[in-house]
């Protein structure tokens, strides 16, 4: 359901920026801070896919392919 992944992705936008932006973040060491960011993008992404996915499934919408190369596909 498209409501249900929006939803989702909304929840993991918030917990991205909750991460990223709580107090202290950027006194943290470069390393370490690359270190949650990456790890913080890549739980986004992974949310991030699908929801792309179906929005461009149910609209009808053309997803070029830099931004395509996180849709998880399944082979039929």
């Amino acid at each position: 359901d498209v409501v249900k992944q929006i939803q989702k992705f909304r929840r993991a936008c918030r917990a991205f920026c909750d991460v990223i932006g709580r107090p202290g973040f950027n006194r943290e060491d470069p390393v370490i801070q690359r270190s949650v960011l990456n790890q913080e993008i890549s739980r986004l992404k992974k949310v991030a896919g699908p929801t792309i996915g179906q929005l461009s499934i149910a609209y009808g919408v053309d997803v070029e392919d830099e931004l395509a190369s996180i849709i998880p596909f399944r082979a039929a």
